[in-house]
C-alpha cells in the first residue's frame, strides 16, 4: 500500500502484566515490521498508529524498526543454527535414550532455551526468555523465514 494507509492494527489498550503486556508490544512490533514491508512511509506509520492511539514521531518508529529487525534476524539466525546442530545432537541423544522418536522429542523440548542463548551470538541486545523465544516465532518470525524449519525432528 505504497503511500496509502498501513495495515489497521487492533491492540488491546488496558495495562497487561508480565508476558501479557510483552505479548501486546510484540504484536505491536510485528505490526510495524508488516507495515514497513508494504513500504509505507514512517510518516503513514507514525499517523496510521496515531489513529489507534500510539503516538510516536516518524523517526521513533524508525528506530524501533530498526531494533526489531536486528532481534528477528538473530532470532532467525539462532533458529537456522540450532537446526545445522541438530543431527549431532539427537545422535547423542538416542545412543543415551535408546529410541529415535525420544531423542527428537527430548530435542526439540530444548529448542526455545538454546535459541534464546544463541541469539546474543547474533546480534541480539534484548533479553530474551524461552517463552518469549517460542511466542516470537511462533507469531511472526517464522513466516518471514518459511526455509527455516523449528519443528521436532522426524515429523
Amino acid at each position: 500500500m505504497e503511500g496509502g494507509s498501513s495495515q489497521q492494527v487492533v491492540l488491546r489498550v488496558r495495562a497487561a502484566p508480565g508476558f501479557e503486556k510483552w505479548k501486546e508490544n510484540w504484536q505491536l512490533k510485528m505490526t510495524l515490521m508488516d507495515c514497513k514491508e508494504m513500504k509505507s512511509s514512517w510518516e503513514v506509520i507514525a499517523k496510521d498508529f496515531s489513529k489507534i492511539g500510539v503516538k510516536k514521531s516518524p523517526s521513533a518508529w524508525c528506530y524501533m524498526w530498526k531494533r526489531c529487525n536486528a532481534e528477528v534476524k538473530a532470532m532467525a539466525m539462532a533458529a537456522d543454527a540450532d537446526k545445522e546442530g541438530e543431527y549431532d545432537r539427537i545422535l547423542v541423544l538416542v545412543w543415551r535414550l535408546g529410541t529415535i522418536d525420544g531423542a527428537a522429542q527430548a530435542d526439540f523440548d530444548g529448542i526455545w532455551s538454546r535459541m534464546s542463548v544463541a541469539m546474543r551470538k547474533y546480534g541480539s541486545s534484548q533479553s530474551w526468555t524461552p517463552q518469549k523465544v517460542e511466542h516470537a516465532w511462533n507469531n511472526g518470525i517464522s513466516a518471514r523465514f518459511p526455509n527455516i524449519r523449528v519443528c521436532p525432528f522426524l515429523r
